[in-house]
């Protein structure tokens, strides 16, 4: 199941609408993944070995911008102690590793990061996983049923899984690809329908 939720290109707007629990979700498959992506990291500058070969999702979504991650898994930690969710630092610990290592630590942005479909994708499925919470605080022309879309390693490869546990497949080439227009016009009939 997803557990870095980035329903909005903004820290602040994702981590404000976030319920306790994908809060949490957060904070804590951020804290995995920053251990993941630091040790690709390190081993592919270190011995040149692929540092994709049996990633996960997550890990494949962040290994190119590691402190963007780090800056997202940060402020997660900062709105769940606001919130009164817990006092453990957990991020430093993260945070003086990623030094260690020496990993670049300037939060450059993931090729991804503001592309709407995939957005709208966390948004549609935040929806269909909490409609009590999400209904009234996502857009209301949020589709609601679609899948997840997950970047690929290369720049513009998206993958779109159903919820959960579902493999998914490889839907191509960002805005001109095949499933972008599928979705489009499915949007268009649903919007027809509606008026």
């Amino acid at each position: 199941m997803m557990g870095i939720w980035l329903p909005y290109n903004s820290v602040q707007k994702n981590l404000a609408v976030l319920n306790d629990s994908h809060l949490a979700d957060v904070l804590f498959q951020g804290l995995d993944t920053l251990r993941d992506v630091g040790l690709r990291w390190k081993q592919k500058q270190r011995h040149g070995l692929d540092p994709h070969a049996g990633e996960s999702r997550h890990s494949r979504m962040w290994l190119d911008c590691p402190a963007a991650l780090l800056f997202y898994v940060v402020s997660a930690e900062e709105e769940f102690r606001r919130r009164g969710l817990g006092e453990e630092r957990r991020v430093y610990k993260a945070f003086t590793w990623y030094y260690y290592l020496d990993i670049p630590l300037a939060p450059v942005p993931p090729w991804w990061y503001g592309h709407q479909m995939f957005h709208r994708s966390h948004r549609s499925h935040l929806i269909q996983v909490d409609p009590g919470w999400y209904a009234r605080r996502l857009p209301l022309d949020t589709p609601l049923d679609m899948k997840l879309f997950w970047p690929m390693a290369e720049l513009n490869e998206w993958e779109m899984t159903g919820a959960g546990r579902d493999r998914g497949s490889v839907v191509g080439r960002g805005r001109n690809s095949e499933a972008h227009k599928e979705h489009v016009r499915n949007n268009f009939r649903r919007k027809k329908q509606r008026s």
